[in-house]
């Protein structure tokens, strides 16, 4: 991993300090800074050095400087700009990356897969740690995506996961437990 200290809740403390950056509840920003929960979503995505990564949500970097050095390039949404200067350091010696600074809920995300892939750099993997505020609607929108995907690995709150793999007849399970179903195998 790049930079393991992404995972210390003390160097999170420290760099939020530094760059007076305060979590915005209107965002549901949430740091990943569980070393065995970042190693699970690694692993669960299946790594090769040519892989193409699309993250969902910068954050602060943990995962984007944890996938970097295990694949060609991360092409990383983030929607919060007053990241950028805390990014600059975290992500300082990465030379694989790419942050776009766009709201994943108006990207168009149809038009980004099908120039990458006329570019020959197609992305076949899509990994974050959703907000649950918009974790419904993105994963919506990213199963029409099926047609460019191979994986996708998302950390959701319990609830969300719950409704994904709800089964017929139990009360979680509704139009998003349907379409998960048919187009992915959640678990």
């Amino acid at each position: 991993m790049n930079n393991p200290k992404l995972t210390s809740p003390a160097e999170v403390t420290r760099l939020l300090t530094k760059y007076d950056f305060k979590c915005k509840k209107r965002l549901a920003q949430n740091f990943l800074v569980d070393q065995n929960t970042l190693q699970i979503i690694i692993n669960s995505l299946k790594l090769n050095k040519e892989d193409r990564i699309l993250e969902i949500g910068t954050g602060i970097g943990t995962l984007t400087s944890a996938l970097s050095p295990l694949v060609n390039k991360v092409i990383s949404i983030e929607k919060d700009k007053k990241l950028i200067p805390l990014l600059k350091e975290s992500l300082s010696s990465l030379n694989n990356i790419e942050i776009i600074f766009e709201d994943i809920m108006k990207f168009d995300l149809v038009n980004f897969f099908e120039q990458k892939r006329e570019k020959g750099e197609n992305i076949e993997k899509i990994v974050g740690n959703l907000p649950y505020y918009i974790s419904i609607s993105l994963i919506g929108q990213i199963l029409e995506l099926n047609r460019y995907l191979e994986l996708a690995v998302f950390l959701v709150q319990k609830e969300v996961g719950e409704r994904l793999m709800a089964k017929p007849g139990k009360k979680d399970y509704g139009i998003l437990s349907l379409v998960a179903q048919y187009y992915s195998k959640p678990h």
